[in-house]
C-alpha cells in the first residue's frame, strides 16, 4: 500500500448547543446477534477490483460488549458499549499509544445493546448515534449531551449502521436482512429504501467514504467468514475483502478519507483501522504529512489548504484537476526549499474563473515522484 499521502485541510466552523440533562437507563442482557437469520452468510465472492487495504493498526478495547465506532474530531475514537456498560469510550488516536481517555453512559432511551453505529458531522460538530425503535441521539460532541433525538419516518427496527453523507446532508441505516437499508435527513424525515432487506447480507455498519464514493459495509455473520462489503453508490455490492484473523463485524466510519475503523466483535474485541491508498499515488520519501494540521472531511465552498513538507529542497509542482482529468490550476511550480508548507486554492482556474461545484483532485509532484488526493466542492 502506498504510505505516503497529503491531506487537504480545511476549516470548518463549530456550532454547540445545550440538550437534556443525563437520565438513568435500564438495561436486559439480549442477544444482538442472531444466528439464524436469512442471508447470515457471504452473500458471494466477487472479483477483486481494488487491493486489499492495509492494516494501519488495531486497537483492543476492554470492553466486553463493543459495538460501534465513529472519529471525531480528528483524533478521537468514539467506541459505544452495550448491555452491562451502556457507555461511550472515547480514545486518542492521534497517539500512537492510542490511549483511553475518557467516557460517558449513553442515558436518553438507549438499553440492552445501547448505541449501535455512530456517524460524526464536522461541520456542527455533532455525532449520530442509532439504537432501537427506529431512534437515533445526535450528541453535542464535545458537552457529550443528546442535542436532539428523533426516529427514522418509514423504517420500524433498530437503527443498527448509521452513515452520514455530507455533501446531500443525509444519513442512512440498515439492520442485518431485517430491514431495508434506508436514506433519511439528519432529523429522522423522509425515510425510504434504497436497497431491500434480502439484499442486506448480515450488515452490521455502514460507512460512506466521498473520496472513494462508495459505501463500506461491516457484516455480523459467520465468526471468521464475514466479509467486509465494498457498496457502490447505486447500492450495489461491488468488491470485499475478508482481513486474515478478522472475525465479525460491528459498526464501522471512515477516518482522515482514507482510512477505515471496523470494530471486531471477538473476544476480546477489537478496533481495526484499514488504510487505504489514494488513487494514484506514487511513492516519494520527501513528502511527509503535516498531521497536526490536518481536518476532516474534504470539503470546501470557497478555500482548499494543501500541506505538505519537505525534507530538503526540491522542484514542486502542485495542480488542481477537473473531473476529466484537465488541468484546472497550477498552485505551485518550481523549487521549493525545505520545511512545512500551504498551498491555498481558492476555487478559480488559471485565468480567475470561479469553478463549479463537483470533485477535483490535486497532484503534488516532487522531483518527479507525486502523491495525489480529492476534495469535493459544494455549491
Amino acid at each position: 500500500m502506498k504510505a505516503s499521502m497529503v491531506m487537504l485541510c480545511l476549516m470548518l466552523g463549530v456550532a454547540l448547543a445545550a440538550g437534556p440533562t443525563d437520565t438513568p437507563v435500564t438495561n436486559d442482557i439480549v442477544n444482538d446477534v442472531n444466528p439464524a437469520a436469512a442471508g447470515r452468510m457471504p452473500c458471494g465472492s466477487f472479483t477483486t477490483t481494488d487491493d486489499p487495504p492495509d492494516t494501519a493498526w488495531t486497537k483492543t478495547v476492554t470492553m466486553t460488549y463493543t459495538v460501534g465506532v465513529t472519529p471525531v474530531q480528528d483524533t478521537l475514537m468514539w467506541v459505544s458499549a452495550g448491555q452491562t456498560e451502556l457507555r461511550i469510550y472515547i480514545y486518542n488516536i492521534g497517539d500512537p499509544a492510542r490511549p483511553l481517555v475518557d467516557s460517558f453512559p449513553e442515558t436518553g432511551g438507549p438499553s440492552g445493546w445501547g448505541i449501535r453505529d455512530m456517524a460524526w458531522k464536522a461541520s456542527t460538530n455533532e455525532v449520530f448515534a442509532g439504537y432501537d425503535n427506529q431512534s437515533f441521539h445526535v450528541y453535542d460532541a464535545t458537552t457529550h449531551i443528546p442535542n436532539h433525538t428523533y426516529t427514522v419516518s418509514g423504517y420500524s427496527g433498530t437503527v443498527r449502521g448509521f452513515a452520514y453523507d455530507p455533501a446531500q446532508d443525509s444519513c442512512l441505516t440498515c439492520n442485518f436482512t431485517t430491514l431495508p437499508m434506508t436514506k433519511f435527513s439528519i432529523a429522522g424525515a423522509n425515510g425510504h429504501q434504497v436497497k431491500a432487506a434480502a439484499d442486506m447480507i448480515s450488515s452490521y455498519g455502514i460507512a460512506w467514504s466521498p473520496l472513494q464514493n462508495c459505501f463500506w459495509v461491516g457484516q455480523a455473520g459467520a465468526a471468521g467468514a464475514s466479509p467486509i462489503y465494498k457498496m457502490d453508490q447505486n447500492y450495489a455490492w461491488v468488491d470485499s475483502f475478508n482481513p486474515v484473523g478478522w472475525d465479525l463485524a460491528g459498526g464501522c466510519e471512515m477516518w482522515r478519507d482514507t482510512c477505515l475503523l471496523v470494530v471486531e466483535q471477538g473476544t476480546p474485541d477489537i478496533v481495526w483501522c484499514f488504510s487505504f491508498a489514494p488513487v494514484g499515488v506514487e511513492e516519494s520519501s520527501k513528502i511527509q504529512v503535516g498531521s497536526s494540521h490536518m481536518a476532516y472531511p474534504t470539503l470546501a465552498r470557497d478555500l482548499v489548504h494543501i500541506n505538505y513538507s519537505l525534507s530538503k529542497a526540491a522542484r514542486v509542482n502542485l495542480g488542481i484537476y477537473d473531473a476529466s482529468g484537465a488541468l484546472v490550476r497550477t498552485l505551485v511550480d518550481g523549487a521549493v526549499g525545505p520545511g512545512s508548507r500551504t498551498a491555498t486554492w481558492n476555487r478559480t482556474d488559471d485565468s480567475g474563473r470561479r469553478v463549479a461545484s463537483g470533485t477535483y483532485a490535486y497532484r503534488l509532484s516532487v522531483d518527479g515522484k507525486s502523491v495525489s488526493g480529492k476534495t469535493v466542492v459544494l455549491p
